[in-house]
């Protein structure tokens, strides 16, 4: 009988830790998905999308069948790639941690859309740069609402001061 439950109970913990990992999995996938209005993906240590969220679909109008093995660089505006904006951020959040990404980005469609968000790298227990997570935020409409109360203020001062008039 001693023989048989060695046998057994390490069989039976295995199957247990091994339901308890796919339940696991299972939540951690269903947050992901459910998490509409952000953007959730990963990227490889070279800046390949390798994981993509509905979320990120609605956001940019990739599909996840589109967008998977290409550069997060189609992401970024023209003048941000040309300015090397994507390879800097995946290097500052290798080196930091994280990085802001905060910024206007592309949609597939080419239209804009303003994103508050953040990349921060992966590393494995042994130290090892795997990759990085990017989670962002559509905040078009309160960007923009925030640039025309600067603008507004902005022509109001200067109203005011060509009218040499006190408020």
């Amino acid at each position: 009988i001693q023989e048989v439950s060695n046998r057994t109970f390490p069989r039976l913990e295995r199957a247990r830790a091994e339901a308890a990992l796919r339940e696991s999995e299972e939540r951690l996938r269903l947050i992901i998905e459910r998490a509409q209005g952000y953007a959730i993906f990963t990227l490889t240590a070279d800046g390949r999308v390798d994981s993509w969220n509905p979320g990120a679909a609605a956001i940019f109008g990739w599909s996840e069948a589109d967008i998977l093995g290409q550069s997060s660089g189609v992401l970024f505006t023209p003048e941000d790639r040309a300015a090397d904006v994507p390879r800097l951020e995946l290097r500052t959040a290798a080196t930091e941690g994280a990085a802001p990404d905060v910024r206007w980005h592309l949609r597939r469609d080419g239209s804009r859309v303003f994103i508050n968000g953040i990349n921060q790298a992966l590393f494995d227990a042994a130290g090892q740069l795997r990759g990085f997570v990017k989670i962002g935020r559509d905040v078009t409409p309160q960007y923009e609402a925030e640039t025309a109360l600067r603008e507004s203020e902005t022509r109001l001062r200067l109203a005011v001061d060509a009218a040499d008039l006190g408020t």
